[in-house]
């Protein structure tokens, strides 16, 4: 329910803001080749992340072996339920000897890192520049507290299943450590087409701030591939009082186009190198 009401939200935000929409799409192929090339960036620093999971499971990848077959996985992210890619990367991954039990607790580790780098990235990114909180400040005023209470009992109750299922606490840091590399290269992807976009000149870190929530938002949110709608939502209503509704959801739509792209290229390379050449073995 919350993925559809999210594409119809960011549907009526664009009809209302079509007059200026055109204009603002008009961007040139070197700022959205910028954009490609960062966001590239954050497949290895993610793989990495995975990666950190698995050696704190005792599977240590060798590392390109490891980013081969992220590359090939992550296109399964596309797919109704945001969680084809675990399976497929679970599946890519047995035959060098990773057993399944141990891919799902290195995703489980990588889940917590996520939250756990998108929580960092944007307090500190918002707080460095808090344009954007003061934006909303009316808006969230009533719902610091809960929305506190609830990430705060999650991060407690995954933590946790964490420590009863023995899953060493380096491995969590290792892993939220190359996932904070990864928010801050999506957000400055992002913040390349907003600074092209935009008459409003934003703070870099005001930018990276927002995406970070709205990237979570979409990642925690079943059913919502690649947090499709509730990513673009979230975006389009913070960033519309500030630089514009026509401008908010170009950006959104031209960052989204751009991603995508770079996913589809990505999991071309990775199908070449995986299955074009012979793959390495478990370290």
């Amino acid at each position: 329910m919350l993925f559809l009401l999210s594409l119809v939200y960011v549907g009526k935000f664009a009809i209302e803001n079509r007059s200026s929409l055109g204009q603002n799409l008009d961007v040139g192929p070197a700022t959205l080749i910028l954009a490609a090339l960062l966001y590239a960036l954050t497949h290895i620093s993610s793989s990495a992340a995975w990666m950190a999971g698995l050696r704190g499971m005792g599977h240590p990848l060798r590392f390109w072996t490891g980013t081969r077959v992220s590359l090939v996985a992550q296109i399964a992210k596309y797919l109704p339920g945001n969680i084809a890619h675990y399976v497929a990367r679970a599946g890519l991954a047995r035959p060098l000897g990773v057993q399944l039990s141990s891919s799902g607790l290195a995703t489980a580790v990588e889940v917590i890192a996520t939250l756990i780098a998108a929580a960092l990235v944007a307090s500190v990114a918002l707080a460095l520049s808090p344009e954007p909180i003061a934006a909303i400040d009316a808006a969230l005023a009533d719902r610091v507290a809960p929305a506190v209470f609830v990430i705060g009992g999650a991060f407690l109750t995954i933590g946790g299943l964490l420590r009863w299922m023995r899953v060493p606490l380096r491995a969590v840091a290792a892993a939220a450590a190359w996932l904070v590399v990864s928010f801050l290269l999506i957000g400055l992807s992002f913040h390349a087409i907003v600074t092209a976009v935009a008459s409003v000149a934003l703070p870099p870190m005001s930018t990276i701030g927002v995406f970070a929530v709205a990237w979570a938002a979409g990642y925690v949110v079943p059913g919502a591939p690649a947090g499709l709608g509730i990513r673009e939502a979230i975006l389009v209503a913070w960033l519309g009082p500030m630089v514009g509704g026509g401008a908010a959801i170009a950006c959104a739509a031209l960052h989204r186009f751009v991603t995508a792209i770079v996913d589809a290229i990505a999991a071309l390379v990775g199908y070449w190198l995986l299955h074009g050449r012979k793959v390495g073995n478990v370290t």
